[in-house]
């Protein structure tokens, strides 16, 4: 479900079918820290109200809460 536009139409379509949230891509990536690392604050916020766990890293170690600290 990786969203670097903040496509949160798109995301609540796939969440309704029944995609989990905190799937990662090919490369490790979960949504919410990709979308928290394109700047995507409203797909993120919108992620952690429909259960994306903030603490999730991907491959390389960066987690929301991180990337928060970075900003």
């Amino acid at each position: 479900m990786g969203n670097r536009n903040g496509d949160i139409a798109s995301a609540k379509h796939l969440v309704a079918a029944g995609a989990d949230i905190n799937d990662k891509t090919a490369v490790g990536e979960s949504v919410l820290v990709m979308a928290a690392f394109s700047g995507q604050r409203d797909f993120a916020l919108w992620a952690l109200d429909n259960g994306a766990d903030p603490s999730a890293q991907d491959a390389g170690y960066r987690s929301e809460e991180h990337t928060s600290e970075l900003q």
